[in-house]
Protein backbone atom coordinates (compact mmCIF):
# COMPACT_ATOMS: atom_id res chain seq x y z
CA UNK A 1 0.00 0.00 0.00
CA UNK A 2 0.84 3.38 -0.30
CA UNK A 3 3.47 5.31 2.16
CA UNK A 4 2.42 8.85 2.90
CA UNK A 5 5.74 10.80 2.94
CA UNK A 6 4.58 13.69 5.08
CA UNK A 7 1.75 12.93 7.67
CA UNK A 8 1.99 17.24 8.09
CA UNK A 9 -1.33 17.43 5.74
CA UNK A 10 -4.47 15.78 5.88
CA UNK A 11 -6.26 14.87 3.16
CA UNK A 12 -8.52 17.88 3.26
CA UNK A 13 -5.20 20.20 4.47
CA UNK A 14 -4.52 18.87 0.34
CA UNK A 15 -7.54 19.93 -0.61
CA UNK A 16 -7.90 23.44 0.43
CA UNK A 17 -4.25 24.39 -0.04
CA UNK A 18 -4.48 22.90 -3.57
CA UNK A 19 -7.87 25.02 -4.05
CA UNK A 20 -6.24 28.19 -2.44
CA UNK A 21 -3.15 27.78 -4.76
CA UNK A 22 -6.08 27.84 -8.56
CA UNK A 23 -7.97 30.29 -7.32
CA UNK A 24 -10.87 29.00 -5.38
CA UNK A 25 -10.51 29.94 -2.06
CA UNK A 26 -13.86 31.64 -2.57
CA UNK A 27 -15.70 28.30 -3.32
CA UNK A 28 -13.54 26.00 -0.60
CA UNK A 29 -16.29 25.37 2.11
CA UNK A 30 -18.86 24.97 -0.69
CA UNK A 31 -16.63 22.18 -2.49
CA UNK A 32 -15.84 20.76 0.44
CA UNK A 33 -19.37 20.32 1.70
CA UNK A 34 -20.33 18.88 -1.72
CA UNK A 35 -17.33 16.59 -1.39
CA UNK A 36 -18.37 15.44 1.76
CA UNK A 37 -22.26 14.71 1.38
CA UNK A 38 -20.63 12.89 -1.84
CA UNK A 39 -19.00 10.49 0.50
CA UNK A 40 -21.49 10.31 2.72
CA UNK A 41 -23.94 9.11 0.12
CA UNK A 42 -21.46 6.42 -1.63
CA UNK A 43 -20.89 8.61 -4.31
CA UNK A 44 -17.37 9.52 -4.47
CA UNK A 45 -14.09 7.61 -3.18
CA UNK A 46 -10.89 9.32 -2.43
CA UNK A 47 -7.25 7.92 -3.27
CA UNK A 48 -4.27 9.33 -1.27
CA UNK A 49 -0.53 8.67 -2.07
CA UNK A 50 2.08 10.88 -0.55
CA UNK A 51 0.38 14.73 -0.79
CA UNK A 52 -1.64 13.95 -3.66
CA UNK A 53 -5.40 13.08 -2.95
CA UNK A 54 -7.33 11.69 -5.93
CA UNK A 55 -11.52 12.09 -5.48
CA UNK A 56 -13.35 9.98 -7.89
CA UNK A 57 -16.88 10.75 -8.68
CA UNK A 58 -19.25 7.95 -9.74
CA UNK A 59 -21.14 9.26 -12.83
CA UNK A 60 -22.31 5.19 -13.65
CA UNK A 61 -21.41 1.88 -12.93
CA UNK A 62 -17.54 1.82 -13.01
CA UNK A 63 -16.87 4.97 -14.22
CA UNK A 64 -15.21 7.87 -12.03
CA UNK A 65 -14.94 11.41 -13.03
CA UNK A 66 -11.40 12.14 -11.39
CA UNK A 67 -10.22 15.55 -9.57
CA UNK A 68 -6.94 15.01 -8.37
CA UNK A 69 -5.35 17.79 -5.37
CA UNK A 70 -1.72 18.04 -4.98
CA UNK A 71 1.01 19.63 -3.22
CA UNK A 72 3.32 17.13 -4.22
CA UNK A 73 6.37 17.95 -6.96
CA UNK A 74 5.16 17.10 -10.68
CA UNK A 75 7.98 13.96 -10.74
CA UNK A 76 6.39 12.50 -7.67
CA UNK A 77 3.19 12.36 -9.56
CA UNK A 78 3.41 9.54 -12.03
CA UNK A 79 3.98 7.00 -8.94
CA UNK A 80 0.74 8.77 -7.32
CA UNK A 81 -1.06 8.37 -10.38
CA UNK A 82 -0.16 4.30 -10.45
CA UNK A 83 -1.28 4.29 -7.03
CA UNK A 84 -4.73 5.39 -7.62
CA UNK A 85 -4.58 3.45 -10.87
CA UNK A 86 -4.53 0.47 -9.68
CA UNK A 87 -6.56 0.74 -6.24
CA UNK A 88 -9.79 1.48 -8.20
CA UNK A 89 -8.83 -1.19 -10.95
CA UNK A 90 -9.02 -3.38 -8.04
CA UNK A 91 -12.38 -2.22 -7.10
CA UNK A 92 -13.80 -2.97 -10.31
CA UNK A 93 -13.28 0.39 -11.96
CA UNK A 94 -13.74 0.83 -15.93
CA UNK A 95 -13.35 3.97 -17.33
CA UNK A 96 -11.70 7.08 -15.38
CA UNK A 97 -12.61 10.54 -17.04
CA UNK A 98 -12.20 14.30 -16.31
CA UNK A 99 -10.98 17.08 -18.31
CA UNK A 100 -7.18 19.31 -17.85
CA UNK A 101 -5.35 22.27 -19.60
CA UNK A 102 -2.25 20.61 -18.81
CA UNK A 103 -0.65 18.34 -22.03
CA UNK A 104 2.08 16.92 -19.48
CA UNK A 105 -0.73 15.32 -17.07
CA UNK A 106 -2.27 13.43 -20.07
CA UNK A 107 1.20 12.77 -21.23
CA UNK A 108 1.51 10.86 -17.94
CA UNK A 109 -1.76 9.07 -17.81
CA UNK A 110 -0.71 7.54 -21.46
CA UNK A 111 1.51 5.70 -19.00
CA UNK A 112 -1.39 3.71 -17.27
CA UNK A 113 -3.51 3.03 -20.41
CA UNK A 114 -5.39 4.11 -23.33
CA UNK A 115 -6.17 7.43 -23.37
CA UNK A 116 -9.13 9.13 -25.56
CA UNK A 117 -8.56 13.05 -25.73
CA UNK A 118 -11.20 15.72 -27.23
CA UNK A 119 -10.21 19.40 -27.21
CA UNK A 120 -12.87 21.64 -25.82
CA UNK A 121 -11.79 25.26 -25.88
CA UNK A 122 -8.56 25.57 -23.44
CA UNK A 123 -9.83 21.86 -21.99
CA UNK A 124 -8.35 18.94 -22.82
CA UNK A 125 -11.50 16.17 -21.94
CA UNK A 126 -9.51 12.87 -21.07
CA UNK A 127 -10.81 8.64 -20.66
CA UNK A 128 -8.60 6.86 -19.70
CA UNK A 129 -9.69 2.43 -20.49
CA UNK A 130 -9.07 0.54 -17.08
CA UNK A 131 -8.37 -2.33 -18.40
CA UNK A 132 -7.61 -5.76 -16.43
Amino acid sequence: MATIVDQEYTATDIIKKDLERGGFSKNEQKILKDLTALIQKNKAVIVRHNNTVFVGVRKEPGVLEVHMFTLDPAAMLPEAMKIAFDTVKKAGVTKLKSETTNMRFVQMLKQLGPVKTKKNGSKIEWTLEVTK
